[in-house]
Parts: C-alpha cells; structure tokens; sequence
C-alpha cells in the first residue's frame, strides 16, 4: 500500500480511484482523541511527577549506555514506570517523528508519564502529520 502513496497529494491511488487517512479513520480505528484540554506542548509536571521523570530518563540513557535491561525498582513505583518507559517509546516511534534505536527524547517523558496516569491528550493531527511525513519519505 505505501508504494501507492502520492506525496504530492497525500493520497494512495489505486486503480479504482484514490483515497486517504482521515482524522475521522484514526479515531475510528485507534480511538485517538481530535480534541483535548491540553495538549502534549502545554504540559505542567508536578515536583514529584519531574522526579519520576528524571529518573526514567537517566535509567533509559544508563541502560542504552550499557546495552542493557532497564530496571525498574525505584522508590516503589515500578509499574508506573514500566508503563511510562513503554509509552515513551510508543509515543517516539509510532507518534512523533523519531525511532527509539536512536533514543528517546527527553520531552517526551512528561508526557508518557501523564498518559500512564491517565490523562488524555489530543493526538490525532501529529499521528496524522506523522504517518504523513513518514509515507512521503517511502516514496523519495
């Protein structure tokens, strides 16, 4: 299907005609909200909450550094973090523009940990924008 991607109108032409992905087809296929009280640039962290954060991020460069397992277990709020490392690299390599082979970004640390504790955000447009940019550099 990508091969059939047209960049210059960001569209996939088949032989029946041409069609594209919609704001509409992503939140009927992965739910991902079209409008939000805040949105991931507008994120304020608590104390506590830039702690976790700091400490995620340092566990994550440690363990790239040694090629290794990250490990979890710190002041007891392993699973929040695990859940937060898993979404950091979700939101990296499926959401914004990036690939977690060459790490994650710092920035995007706050706002895994905030969807780990179940805020929501409006993703739809920069998953769009995203898959958009991506398809059109298959095709160059």
């Amino acid at each position: 299907l990508a091969s059939r991607w047209c960049f210059k109108t960001h569209t996939f032409v088949v032989s029946w005609g041409y069609f594209t992905v919609t704001l509409e087809d992503e939140f009927e296929l992965f739910h991902f909200l079209l409008v939000g009280k805040v949105g991931p640039s507008s994120l304020e962290l608590w104390p506590h909450e830039e702690e976790k954060v700091s400490t995620l991020y340092r566990l994550v460069t440690i363990s790239r550094k040694r090629r290794s397992r990250i490990i979890l277990e710190v002041k007891g709020f392993k699973i929040e973090l695990e859940l937060t490392a898993f979404l950091a690299m979700w939101l990296s390599r499926y959401i914004f523009k990036g690939n977690p082979q060459d790490g994650v970004c710092y920035w995007l640390f706050p706002i895994a940990l905030k969807l780990a504790s179940e805020s929501s955000f409006s993703l739809a447009l920069i998953f769009l924008g995203t898959l958009y940019e991506r398809l059109d550099q298959y095709q160059e």
